[in-house]
């Protein structure tokens, strides 16, 4: 009588993919919970501190003023004059008008001479509904 001896010396192949696999489900758990999902600014703002907690909704119109690097609207690099026809025309493509927000995002360096530029750009273009972006600061 004669024996067939198991091969049991040889691992199956799926073996070695349950290692990768966890390795790869971690690594995107982290990725999810790390990464940033929403865009970056064209360029870095401090905004300044605020002590209201109030949340406004997202802006068609977004307005970063840089100390350095200029004004930029929606990431495109703009002077002061053509900043009111720009918004003119975001408006008018907008799809709902009545609910038009204009986002500033100032440095909190920013001299106040030059953000009332900015604010006089926005009142050329008919826009009223403007607000200001600033950082949560606690009481103490």
């Amino acid at each position: 009588m004669k024996f067939n001896r198991l091969n049991t010396d040889k691992k199956n192949s799926d073996d070695n993919l349950v290692p990768l696999i966890n390795v790869v489900f971690l690594m995107l758990i982290f990725f999810m919970v790390a990464g940033q999902i929403r865009a970056t600014d064209a360029v870095p703002i401090t905004p300044p501190d605020s002590l209201s907690e109030i949340k406004q909704d997202e802006s068609p119109a977004k307005i970063l003023v840089s100390t350095k690097l200029g004004v930029y609207l929606n990431g495109d690099k703009l002077n002061q004059e053509e900043l009111s026809k720009r918004l003119k025309l975001l408006y008018l493509e907008s799809k709902s008008q009545d609910d038009f927000l204009v986002q500033i995002s100032a440095d909190q360096d920013l001299p106040v001479a030059r953000l009332q530029q900015v604010f006089k750009q926005v009142e050329l273009a008919g826009l009223t509904r403007v607000y200001l972006v600033t950082k949560l600061k606690q009481a103490g």
